[in-house]
């Protein structure tokens, strides 16, 4: 596999070291997951880590409504949940090592749900849906 160098700065205690950033050439599939509703993203973790293993950039995160925010269980909507996975998508898109024309969104139960409407947002080359009876296999 091909190898990029980017020399960098890291700053630090008011001065600079030099340092050097070794990644792959080219840039690498992204995989979203998006986690059911009053799931978290620890559920996905497992299922991430053997992708980024096999060579993908892979995001977990929170929908509005569970873990840090979940005092807004009861009034967050489909709407800002659907932003949320957007915003995840955009920000993972954007990523540095990831190739933008090679993502996947992987949703179980709501997540699914909110998986499947992104289908009419972004081009997206793999979905994958589960409930959540299978999601725990």
């Amino acid at each position: 596999m091909d190898v990029r160098l980017d020399t960098v700065s890291i700053a630090v205690e008011g001065e600079r070291v030099d340092g050097t950033v070794l990644a792959p050439a080219r840039r690498l599939p992204g995989i979203l997951f998006v986690h059911g509703w009053g799931g978290s993203q620890g559920h996905d973790l497992v299922r991430a880590r053997e992708a980024a293993g096999l060579g993908c950039v892979c995001l977990t995160f929170a929908l509005r409504g569970h873990e840090a925010t979940a005092g807004q269980w009861e009034t967050v909507s489909r709407a800002q949940n659907f932003a949320d996975l957007l915003a995840a998508y955009d920000w993972l898109a954007g990523h540095p090592l990831v190739d933008p024309d090679s993502m996947a969104v992987v949703g179980i139960s709501y997540g699914g749900y909110l998986a499947a409407k992104n289908a009419h947002e972004r081009l997206l080359r793999a979905h994958t849906f589960a409930s959540y009876e299978h999601a725990n296999r």
